[in-house]
């Protein structure tokens, strides 16, 4: 759960001076905003029921949430292109009052807003316990909404936003999105792998021990210190909750929130991953026809030679003269 901690300066500023003035300016300097227009400002119900999608129903936990928002910035839509049509996107800020389930909070806001407004949502919320960014997610990559961890300082928010400086470079909208995904998204910690896990298991092998006995006297030096060390790497720590198990429990906790419209935003990133990868094959295939054509050139026996050091390049090659 997040906890409540203390924020910094610069952090509690931006919970305290939450306006559509201050944080276009924040917005701007951090490179989100393409177009500082503001589209829509003020409680989260009249948006969601005068501009949201009119085949969309609502649950009532879902009306009770949209009720309690106060304070929200819809920004003017721009375009994300993609190869066979554009994705309409925006900027979505809002100041959530409460830190009570804040995960829960910020989840539900992002839902909401993806279920209300067809297209890619870059949120900016503000709580008493930081500054969270998230992105509407794409299914076929992981769950339907992205959500950072909480900044409290202006060095932890910085580090975020960071990435946003390179969303203007990007080529397509899965090079756009992969970025706004990194730089948002934390890292999960690597679980111990089987070996690991067999090895702490089966517990300190007195072999091993016996062996630093016998440098010990043979060779008259401490071994004290290893002694401690390996001895302690068997201890059973209690692992370390991540941050997107939190994210997991938060949203198992949390009301349903179901659309009933078909996610294009999914399909247009799905076609173009898959033309990207079918791009990336014949590049492969026409590299592939280049070598063989200077395999079977008189420079054979010195191609040959080279292409020893590249087993795939070989095996590929077998495989096309044998019509597999």
């Amino acid at each position: 759960m997040i906890e409540r901690v203390f924020c910094d300066d610069f952090i509690q500023n931006l919970i305290g001076s939450f306006s559509a003035e201050y944080v276009t300016q924040l917005l701007t300097e951090y490179s989100v905003l393409s177009d500082a227009g503001i589209r829509y400002e003020g409680k989260l119900q009249p948006y969601i029921f005068l501009y949201g999608n009119t085949s969309e129903v609502y649950t009532e936990p879902e009306i009770t949430y949209i009720n309690s928002v106060d304070n929200v910035i819809i920004y003017s839509d721009y375009t994300v292109e993609t190869k066979r049509a554009h994705i309409s996107s925006r900027v979505v800020a809002a100041a959530l009052t409460s830190n009570d389930n804040i995960l829960q909070r910020c989840i539900a806001l992002e839902k909401i807003i993806d279920k209300a407004t067809d297209g890619l949502n870059i949120f900016f919320l503000v709580s008493p316990g930081g500054v969270f960014i998230g992105c509407s997610g794409i299914l076929v990559n992981e769950r339907d909404y992205i959500l950072s961890k909480p900044a409290r300082t202006k060095d932890e928010l910085d580090e975020i936003m960071e990435g946003f400086l390179y969303l203007s470079t990007a080529q397509g909208f899965v090079e756009y999105y992969s970025i706004l995904r990194q730089s948002i998204l934390p890292e999960n910690k690597a679980l111990p792998n089987f070996e690991d896990k067999v090895r702490l298991r089966r517990g300190p092998e007195i072999a091993y021990l016996n062996m630093l006995s016998e440098i010990e006297r043979e060779f008259h030096l401490s071994m004290s210190r290893e002694r401690e060390r390996y001895l302690n790497s068997f201890e059973q720590k209690q692992p370390e909750t991540s941050y997107l198990e939190e994210l997991e429990e938060a949203e198992s906790t949390l009301f349903a929130i179901k659309s009933n419209k078909v996610n294009t935003m999914e399909m247009l990133f799905d076609a173009e991953e898959m033309e990207k990868l079918s791009e990336k094959t014949e590049k492969e295939n026409e590299e592939l026809v280049k070598r063989t054509s200077e395999l079977e050139s008189p420079k054979e026996s010195s191609v040959t030679s080279e292409m020893l050091n590249d087993p795939e390049t070989v095996i590929k090659l077998l495989k096309r003269k044998r019509g597999l």
